[in-house]
């Protein structure tokens, strides 16, 4: 069964590296300014507004009507990786971003990442991608959206998928890469996991 988050679907990438030419540009968020424990969702903005970082654009919705993030993405330092629930929204469970970085982005409802006019048609050569604290102690423990992974047996085949596309001119084309947040299918069960720290996308 997948696990599906209404609300929060990944916490990312610490860190964004885009292969330009002979150079990198890196997304690390460190520019991005924040208060100490803190987060930014666009609600000073609401209605759509993005954020940049190196070639980087990170689009960013917030619903004025119910005062919530409603989709693409936002940036946090948090660092509460043990409360549960949709009140720690902006927490990576591994409580920082990339390599005890402070700031990270967060993705929400089919967040997309588009590239700056230097940056378009060149590469993205990869990223560090985890689980928020909200999604990652749903999936261990259940909640009010989702039961917990595996079931009482642990043998319910439960899993986590992000597809990541790629968009070009305008046009999704068919190429995709997946990548499991959570993965609960393995016939012995002390395979399965819940992704809790920095994975290389």
């Amino acid at each position: 069964m997948q696990k599906i988050l209404q609300l929060i679907s990944i916490t990312a990438i610490a860190t964004t590296v885009l292969k330009t030419a002979n150079a990198q540009t890196v997304s690390t968020f460190e520019s991005l300014s924040l208060s100490p424990n803190s987060y930014w969702d666009g609600a000073a903005s609401p209605g759509g507004v993005s954020f940049t970082d190196g070639n980087a654009i990170f689009p960013n919705v917030y619903d004025s009507t119910f005062f919530y993030w409603a989709s693409g993405w936002a940036y946090s330092n948090m660092q509460d990786s043990t409360t549960a629930g949709f009140i720690n929204n902006y927490s990576a469970i591994t409580a920082s971003g990339f390599n005890g970085s402070n700031n990270y982005a967060v993705g929400n409802l089919n967040p997309i990442i588009n590239l700056n006019a230097t940056a378009m048609g060149k590469v993205v050569n990869g990223f560090y991608i985890t689980n928020t604290t909200f999604a990652a102690l749903s999936m261990r423990d259940g909640d009010a959206f989702s039961k917990k992974f595996g079931g009482i047996t642990g043998n319910d085949p439960d899993w986590y998928k992000l597809t990541i596309r790629k968009w070009f001119g305008g046009v999704m084309t068919n190429d995709s890469v997946e990548f499991y947040l959570a993965d609960y299918r393995f016939v012995n069960n002390a395979q399965d996991y819940i992704l809790k720290n920095m994975a290389v996308g």
